[in-house]
């Protein structure tokens, strides 16, 4: 009689202690949230290099064998100054029979028109041909001549130089490489699942490598080139980027060179006071996303499940509600099942 006493006692404690355990306030053992509103921002980074805003690569037209350099690699040059020369003995001598055929073709028209009268339509026609084609000649042969000397295109500095005297120029490729190195450009890579935020003037802020962290710069896109660069089977969009410190007599001119490593910062949307929770308290299902409304305080209910609307996801872990919850509400993290 006694043990069937106990065991009875036994049973209605078991089943007490079910039905507390499957009462008791589920959100003691699971992290609160009170509703705030704050800021949401969200960016997207993208990666470059610096880039001259001006840049030539020079060779010559034809072939033929170098007589003459006058520059060599971090040379500073200025517009109109002479890099690198063909042999040009044939040419000169061309050039100057060239000149004596044209003077002799001028004293001779000039002789003719003294009797110009006398002189039939394609006489005279014949007379003037003459002249024509000896000066025609002369040009022909001073543009040549001016082919066969790489002159700077604009004051800069030579970053590239591939000759030497004696030596015959390639059928192609650059011989000399020159920038301007008072003005420079970023040039990044875009991903195409990225691009539809970039648009001329979109501002950005830029960090060099090369300069640390601390140095940062604002800047614009100045333009973006419509054909896609495929790397790699990526598809990327090349965009440029530019500041006023980035150009003569800027404050960051003097520590930029051609070809450091940038990253670029672009805000892609921004919302401003506006409700906001951690991404981590927001569920999602095949129904949508929703939050857990904790129940009141002291309450044994369990968390009422609530549908939510997202707005901007930021950087830093919050994501915009445009629609289910207000400032002062309160939410658990979802149970994950």
């Amino acid at each position: 009689m006694l043990h069937s006493r106990r065991l009875w006692i036994v049973v209605i404690l078991v089943v007490i202690g079910s039905i507390w355990w499957s009462r008791r306030d589920t959100t003691q053992t699971r992290e609160t949230y009170t509703i705030d509103t704050g800021d949401v921002v969200a960016t997207v980074s993208v990666s470059g290099s610096v880039e001259p805003v001006k840049a030539a690569d020079l060779a010559f037209e034809g072939v033929g064998t170098i007589a003459w350099v006058g520059v060599d690699v971090g040379d500073r040059v200025h517009k109109g100054q002479a890099l690198v020369r063909l042999d040009r003995a044939r040419l000169l001598a061309e050039y100057r029979v060239a000149q004596q055929d044209v003077r002799k073709a001028e004293e001779a028209e000039k002789l003719q028109r003294r009797a110009w009268r006398n002189l039939k339509p394609e006489q005279r026609e014949e007379v003037k041909a003459t002249s024509v084609q000896a000066r025609e000649r002369l040009r022909a042969l001073s543009a040549t001549l001016a082919k066969a000397t790489l002159v700077a295109p604009f004051d800069g500095i030579v970053t590239r130089q591939e000759v030497h005297v004696g030596e015959r120029t390639p059928a192609s490729g650059t011989l000399v490489r020159v920038i301007a190195d008072d003005a420079f450009e970023l040039k990044v890579l875009v991903p195409e699942a990225d691009i539809h935020a970039f648009r001329v003037g979109t501002e950005g802020t830029a960090t060099f490598d090369a300069l640390g962290p601390e140095r940062t710069l604002n800047v614009e896109v100045q333009r973006i080139e419509p054909e896609a660069t495929v790397i790699q089977d990526v598809v990327y969009y090349v965009a440029y980027f530019r500041a006023p410190e980035l150009s003569r007599d800027g404050a960051l001119i003097a520590d930029i060179r051609s070809g450091m490593s940038v990253d670029v910062d672009v805000v892609t949307a921004q919302r401003k006071g506006v409700v906001r929770v951690p991404r981590r308290l927001v569920g999602q299902d095949d129904s949508g996303f929703f939050v857990m409304m904790a129940p009141p305080a002291g309450s044994a209910d369990a968390p009422v499940r609530r549908n939510v609307t997202l707005g901007v996801q930021g950087d830093d872990g919050f994501v915009e509600i445009t629609q289910g919850l207000a400032a002062g509400d309160v939410i658990v993290e979802p149970q994950v099942k």
